[in-house]
């Protein structure tokens, strides 16, 4: 299978998990290619894509959703998964609130896999405002990402795709 794994990153972690998504999609033996959201282009040489975002304040990345909803007819042929990074989701969120974060787009768009990950907080990545919130939250700083978890759910997700 030729996968597109697309991102959209503010302070680099989302981009990393996608980067290492890519290469274990290569390892499993297909081909991977790896762009911003933003810089899409030839969506209809793919056979499958993955669309990645962080999580701010509840919100799937503004960028991410506009991907989708721009790009609706061709996700609707091809087998696709979202996935969504963020430092809240240490089981401190509701089932509820977190189907949410990603309810505009699995209405435009329905996807056969979704995945959510700790991300990394680095208070110095983060623009005055994140920085802000994030301190009143009293959010740790550290990197929380599980490469094990991301791994699994990568090639759960290609079997799902490969069964589209």
């Amino acid at each position: 299978m030729k996968i597109l794994v697309l991102y959209s990153s503010q302070t680099g972690t989302t981009q990393e998990i996608a980067k290492f998504m890519a290469q274990e999609l290569v390892k499993a033996g297909h081909q991977a290619d790896l762009m911003q959201v933003d810089k899409a282009k030839n969506l209809n040489a793919y056979d499958a894509m993955i669309i990645g975002a962080p999580v701010y304040i509840g919100k799937w990345k503004a960028d991410a959703q506009t991907f989708v909803k721009d790009h609706a007819n061709i996700l609707k042929e091809i087998p696709h998964a979202y996935f969504m990074v963020g430092t809240s989701f240490n089981g401190k969120a509701s089932p509820a609130e977190m189907r949410a974060i990603l309810a505009k787009v699995r209405e435009i768009s329905p996807p056969v896999s979704e995945g959510k990950f700790m991300g990394r907080l680095d208070y110095s990545r983060l623009n005055f405002f994140q920085r802000t919130i994030s301190r009143l939250v009293k959010a740790p700083e550290g990197d929380f990402r599980d490469w094990d978890a991301i791994r699994k759910w990568t090639l759960d997700t290609l079997g799902l795709f490969q069964r589209s």
